[in-house]
């Protein structure tokens, strides 16, 4: 058994070792650190200040799955290896948005991959949530558009309100299966939580302003408030 926690120093460095050893940060910087439960660190991993680092959890053999906002170029191996990623370009700004960022560290830390989907605008993580069988969903919310199949074509979906939610769902070597928009005419549509049921039914809690449609599919279940909602998506095979 151990612990697992993320998070970013913002002023000084920091020891993340609370033994006689040391495992320095930099000023700067997000990290994922593991302790046994007695506190004994087992390892801390570092990232470029540049990323947030928004969630994790834990698959099978105590790998670490983390997900994060991209919005720069970025190194994401935490050792010595190098891998970078870059968001997508923004079309209409000179700038570029958020894209959202997921990556796997085995049972030591060590780099096993890291892979990213968007759009061209700003796509945040919020929720991470692991099957038995290592498949997961990653919640949260665009703007603007969000690629539905990053893995064949650049087609995306365009949100209807000013931000909109999304899940994302991808098998246990971290390929997408599909991308699900949650709509909402308002200004805001937000994920909190997410949990499988016995039957695998995909349980989502969160909340919403504006006219939005909770139906996923063709037929429309709609609603007009600002509110806090629970429902239910009762296939995502």
């Amino acid at each position: 058994m151990s612990l697992v926690i993320t998070g970013n120093t913002l002023m000084g460095s920091v020891d993340f070792d609370p033994g006689p050893g040391t495992a320095m940060s930099a000023p700067t910087s997000n990290f994922v650190a593991k302790y046994a439960l007695n506190g004994t660190l087992k390892f801390v991993r570092f990232y470029e200040d540049s990323i947030r680092i928004s969630c994790l959890a834990r698959l099978s053999g105590d790998r670490i799955l983390i997900a994060l906002g991209l919005n720069a170029t970025v190194d994401m191996d935490p050792g010595p290896g190098v891998e970078i990623f870059t968001p997508y370009p923004n079309t209409e700004l000179p700038f570029f948005g958020h894209d959202v960022l997921f990556s796997l560290l085995d049972s030591s830390g060590i780099f096993i991959y890291a892979k990213k989907f968007g759009g061209y605008y700003t796509e945040r993580p919020l929720k991470i949530l692991v099957d038995e069988f290592d498949n997961f969903y990653i919640a949260g919310h665009f703007t603007d558009s969000i690629l539905t199949d990053p893995n064949i074509s650049m087609q995306g979906i365009n949100s209807v309100g000013n931000q909109d939610a999304f899940i994302a769902y991808f098998d246990q070597n971290g390929k997408n299966q599909f991308i699900l928009p949650l709509e909402s005419m308002g200004t805001d549509y937000y994920i909190n939580n997410l949990l499988l049921d016995k039957n695998y039914h995909l349980i989502i809690s969160g909340g919403y302003e504006g006219y939005t449609d909770f139906d996923l599919g063709i037929n429309v279940a709609q609603d007009f408030l600002q509110d806090t909602v629970i429902f239910m998506h009762p296939d995502t095979d």
